[in-house]
C-alpha cells in the first residue's frame, strides 16, 4: 500500500491487515473482517451454530499449510477444484441433493 494511502488510513483511526491469497493476490481488509468473520455473522443472522454451517473455497485450491491445519473430524478436503470441490465436499458430508432432472 503507498505510504500516502497508509497515512490516510492511520489519520481516520481505521485498523487494518493485509491477506496474501496465493502468490499474486493482495488485499487490505478491517482488522476485524474475514472469511470467517464473516461466516460467524451470517450463521448469527440465520440463527444457526457454525456446526450448521458448510464453507468451502481458497482460491481454486488450498495452500498445504492450510490442508496441514484443517480438523479432519470436521472439515474435509477436496481432491477436486473449484465447484467440483463443493459437490465433493457435500457429498462427502452426505449433504449433496438428489438430482431429479
Amino acid at each position: 500500500m503507498p505510504a500516502a494511502r497508509a497515512a490516510e488510513f492511520e489519520a481516520a483511526g481505521i485498523e487494518r491487515r493485509p491477506i496474501h491469497s496465493g502468490d499474486s493476490y493482495f488485499d487490505v481488509i478491517p482488522a476485524g473482517a474475514g472469511k470467517a468473520e464473516a461466516m460467524r455473522r451470517v450463521a448469527d443472522c440465520l440463527g444457526v451454530t457454525s456446526d450448521h454451517v458448510v464453507v468451502a473455497g481458497d482460491s481454486g485450491n488450498a495452500r498445504a499449510v492450510l490442508r496441514d491445519r484443517v480438523e479432519s473430524e470436521r472439515a474435509y478436503v477436496a481432491r477436486a477444484h473449484y465447484a467440483a470441490e463443493i459437490l465433493e465436499g457435500l457429498s462427502h458430508w452426505g449433504l449433496r441433493p438428489d438430482r431429479s432432472d
